[in-house]
């Protein structure tokens, strides 16, 4: 079995969005559909004991969040910060390759 996880809806237009969490057979076919879940959020206290909100049984867990990960790709949703990141390590090795090639420009 493997995940299929797909989303509706747009945040950024004030669109609710909708997920649903598939499980899927050796074939692809859907199997299972995971129940609603309601997101609820409380007050952290002080001392309070923190339980998670998701847990998943070990390689279970790495293959819903590659799912989410390609779900979110697919609809265009990128984190910010990798690609910030992408731009200025492209822009390192450029300067690096210019040095290079100064630098045996200048060899005897």
């Amino acid at each position: 079995m493997s995940y299929d996880i797909r989303i509706d809806g747009d945040g950024r237009f004030g669109l609710d969005f909708r997920m649903a969490i598939f499980l899927t057979n050796y074939e692809g076919t859907i199997a299972q559909v995971a129940k609603p879940i309601a997101l609820e959020f409380v007050e952290v206290k002080r001392n309070m004991c923190i339980v998670p909100t998701l847990t998943l049984p070990g390689a279970e867990g790495y293959d819903f969040m590659q799912a989410l990960a390609n779900c979110c790709d697919k609809a265009n949703i990128k984190p910010p910060e990798p690609h910030r990141l992408e731009g200025e390590i492209a822009a390192t090795k450029r300067h690096l390759e210019d040095l290079r090639m100064l630098l045996k420009l200048r060899k005897p």
